[in-house]
């Protein structure tokens, strides 16, 4: 189990979250830099956690612009952790495991993003090192594992993928692979999407999941958190907005398999100021959507 940043002012107050982790069985890879917590097999769900870690091991160097990658490259190293991310989603682990009934899977990666950055493409979220792009196929082959034990199982499976933002708003940003500028058009011509699976299963439109009444982003404004998209926003595109990253890309149902993915992207405040109250929240609100949606009649 790796131990958290001590530049963490949770640091106290987690370590027992963390030690009760211990307690379950898990896989992990070189010294808890990775780690897998297979979920109970009526579970269809999958939490990951990569922008969250503090560790900075010294065999793994800070990562820059790859070499022989063009100098445009070098804006996309980006380096900031999202605070707080990691223990938000133990908690939220935990909650949704008493609210279903059924403990979730769930990958976590501790190394700090300055190390490793495993929602980017391989060679940019390594700089091409060898002990940063160990660590990089660790995060993927885990949940390459808990995705092909949950479809093999269910048919059917939700990735969601929790980060943190700093935009100005405060909304809680989700995203479905869908390029901002699509929302102002015709959504049926809209594909790629990383909740494919969803629409095909359901019959509903992308519309209706995304910026419609039956949408995640609908739930959380009944909550009282301000969602994009949602039905009150429908155009995240005149806003500054995450749309979703290389895990939703990659592991989502985009290429026509059963397991959909949305990236959850949390402003500073619900982090920082709420975080344990903030996950019970996301809890409530995902197990009306995952009951809805994912559950097996």
């Amino acid at each position: 189990m790796a131990s958290m940043n001590p530049e963490n002012p949770r640091s106290i107050e987690f370590q027992s979250i963390l030690t009760d982790l211990q307690s379950y069985d898990h896989k992990s890879y070189k010294n808890g830099y990775i780690e897998y917590y297979p979920g109970d097999e009526d579970s269809c769900i999958l939490l990951t956690v990569g922008h969250g870690g503090g560790l900075e091991p010294a065999n793994i160097p800070k990562r820059s612009k790859p070499p022989n990658e063009p100098l445009e490259t070098s804006k996309r190293v980006a380096t900031r952790k999202d605070a707080c991310t990691m223990e938000m989603t133990i908690v939220l682990w935990k909650e949704l495991w008493k609210l279903l009934k059924s403990r979730p899977h769930m990958v976590i990666n501790h190394l700090h993003r300055r190390k490793v950055d495993v929602n980017r493409e391989e060679v940019i979220g390594t700089s091409d090192h060898k002990d940063s792009r160990a660590a990089w196929r660790a995060y993927h082959a885990y949940i390459e594992e808990a995705r092909r034990e949950i479809i093999g199982r269910h048919n059917r499976g939700l990735l969601l993928d929790i980060h943190g933002h700093q935009h100005d708003g405060d909304y809680i940003e989700l995203g479905y692979a869908i390029p901002p500028a699509s929302y102002g058009l015709d959504m049926s011509r809209v594909s790629g999407s990383s909740i494919q699976d969803l629409v095909r299963r359901t019959g509903l439109t992308l519309s209706d999941l995304t910026v419609g009444d039956l949408s995640l982003g609908h739930l959380f404004e009944v909550e009282g958190h301000p969602a994009l998209p949602s039905p009150q926003r429908t155009d995240p595109s005149s806003f500054k907005y995450y749309s979703g990253g290389f895990t939703i890309q990659t592991w989502g149902s985009r290429k026509g398999d059963h397991c959909d993915a949305i990236q959850l992207e949390l402003p500073r405040k619900l982090r920082f100021n709420e975080y344990n109250s903030t996950s019970k929240m996301l809890a409530r609100v995902l197990e009306r959507f995952i009951r809805r949606f994912y559950f097996d009649e």
